[in-house]
């Protein structure tokens, strides 16, 4: 979904909704386009939407700096922005979903922002990130003689930043080419200006000997034998024998299936003692991106949680937790979680009360990570109570799905209740008269879909376990921090007794209780106190209604 003005309405698409967030005035065409996998068949449709708002005469002036990747297909290159006029502070929505002053760690590609200041002025501006020319090594091959060491390789190279610097696996050689050497399979890496590598194998046969040919290769999953290679052979002098480097007892194959990821040389000698080699790479079969979900604050745990649905597969053995440790978009490793494990993470080092954070997870192997997912981020919400008594309150925005709305939410002493909805391009709020009673507040954002924990990707959700996300809670009496506010009216208590799990105040809801390999080990119909026994100690994950508790039964 794209808007021809996004300082005119910028389009959220959630789900399967479509929703818009009014900037400024005038009229913006909104493009639709659905694309049916895997006939790759899109059609278009457009709106026409006028945005009713009084004039502002405002100006903002957008540069930045572009600092472009080192190297051909680099992640490492960042956009810092400068903003001139209007009135801070400002507020940024980049394409990516960033909501920062910059965007970093980013590959080549265009990029647009949204920037908003105090008063509610617009500039709208796209930069472009480059890359340097891919480093190319092209070869020449000089062919021995049958059985002799006279043959050649010469490389060059183009693309990439000089000066190249060269380097040939198992040989101390450090220039551009290898003189007098035989029949066989040699591997150059090419090094430039900018450390940025290529490496290329080249197979030099024997002068008349047979032709190998490259056919089909297969990738295999990890530590599995699922892979496979055919060639074909032509030319030399009959007979021809075959040698394939792993094993003597296919050695006439030259179809090769069951085969673990790897290198494989074949090695074919006619009848003239001519050699000819050729290397084949069998590769892994890649683990997918992991998604997350959503990452919140939780009420009950009183720690900021990361939340994904995972895939169903046997390929991935844990994931791996990534928190942003800086404004520059680096990441560091916090922790792991095994596969059969609820995929709920709890992080209890973050200093949720002082700052939002980002964070990212891949899934891992004992062959590989994947690429990181999508960067999501929280919502930590402040406040300063008025010497009037007029509650100020300011946020940050989400980051990992759209929205178009928040709801806000009062904390008395009875629990929460709902105060207004504000857009999405809304981070500030005066409660000009608080409630009598009143202790705090929250921002919450409804998901469209609701994530299910318990289930795999894809699977049907129900129970229902998140379809929220919610902020720190901005609490304006220091001396209160309840133990939960009961987060859409549900005030249930969760904890461990005797081998047993004690629910109550559940107010008719459902209750599950899953291990943490996500096992369904008990579940109760319209409970408002209950008394589960469990048989083994460990970490329980309890669902009431819409409610997720963790609970340590000793």
């Amino acid at each position: 979904v794209k808007s021809s003005d996004n300082r005119v309405v910028y389009p959220a698409l959630m789900g399967n909704k479509l929703g818009f967030i009014q900037y400024g005035t005038g009229t913006a065409e909104i493009t639709v386009t659905a694309t049916v996998e895997p006939l790759s068949r899109s059609r278009s449709f457009t709106l026409s939407i006028n945005a009713e708002n009084q004039p502002q005469d405002c100006e903002l002036t957008l540069s930045a700096k572009i600092t472009n990747p080192k190297c051909r297909g680099g992640e490492d290159g960042k956009i810092e922005l400068t903003v001139s006029g209007g009135t801070e502070p400002y507020y940024y929505k980049w394409s990516t979903g960033r909501t920062s002053d910059g965007l970093y760690n980013v590959g080549a590609g265009s990029y647009s922002v949204l920037v908003m200041d105090e008063s509610g002025c617009t500039a709208e501006q796209s930069f472009e990130v480059s890359e340097p020319v891919a480093l190319e090594i092209s070869e020449t091959l000089t062919p021995s003689t049958c059985g002799g060491s006279n043959g050649k390789i010469e490389v060059s190279v183009s693309g990439g930043n000089a000066p190249y610097s060269y380097s040939w696996k198992n040989i101390t050689e450090t220039a551009s080419s290898l003189e007098n050497i035989s029949a066989g399979s040699y591997e150059v890496t090419v090094t430039d200006g900018n450390s940025c590598k290529q490496t290329k194998t080249i197979s030099l046969a024997d002068q008349g000997a047979a032709t190998i040919a490259q056919k089909t290769i297969n990738p295999s999953k990890c530590n599995e034998a699922t892979g496979s290679v055919e060639v074909s052979v032509s030319g030399g002098t009959a007979p021809l024998n075959y040698e394939w480097s792993d094993s003597a007892s296919v050695a006439n194959n030259l179809y090769r299936p069951k085969l673990y990821a790897g290198e494989y040389n074949l090695r074919v000698v006619d009848s003239k003692n001519c050699t000819s080699i050729l290397s084949v790479q069998v590769p892994l079969i890649p683990l997918r991106q992991p998604k997350l979900a959503l990452v919140s604050y939780d009420d009950t745990l009183k720690h900021n949680i990361v939340v994904w649905q995972k895939e169903n597969t046997d390929d991935i053995d844990q994931y791996y937790i990534y928190r942003e440790i800086d404004s520059l978009g680096n990441y560091d490793k916090i922790d792991s979680l095994n596969y059969s494990e609820i995929s709920v993470y709890v992080d209890e080092t973050a200093q949720h009360k002082k700052q939002a954070y980002r964070y990212e997870i891949s899934a891992m192997n004992s062959c590989m990570e994947s690429p990181v997912s999508k960067e999501f981020k929280t919502i930590n919400l402040q406040r300063k109570v008025e010497d009037d008594g007029a509650v100020q309150l300011w946020w940050n925005a989400y980051e990992g799905c759209e929205y178009v709305s928040y709801s806000l939410y009062r904390v008395t002493e009875n629990g929460s209740e709902f105060m207004l909805n504000l857009p999405a391009n809304k981070f500030k709020y005066t409660d000009e008269q608080p409630k009598e009673g009143t202790i705090g507040y929250y921002i919450l954002i409804h998901l469209s879909e609701k994530i299910d924990v318990s289930q795999l990707l894809k699977a049907q959700n129900e129970p229902s376990a998140y379809d929220y996300i919610i902020s720190t809670i901005a609490y304006i009496r220091n001396d209160i921090e309840k133990e939960s506010i009961g987060i859409l009216s549900c005030n249930a208590v969760v904890y461990s007794k005797d081998k047993s799990i004690i629910i109550s105040n559940a107010v008719g809801n459902n209750v599950f209780v899953f291990d943490v390999e996500g096992k369904l080990v008990a579940q109760r119909q319209n409970v408002d106190s209950a008394e589960i026994p469990v048989q083994t100690a460990g970490v329980y994950v309890v669902i009431v209604g819409k409610n997720v508790f963790k609970v340590f039964v000793e």
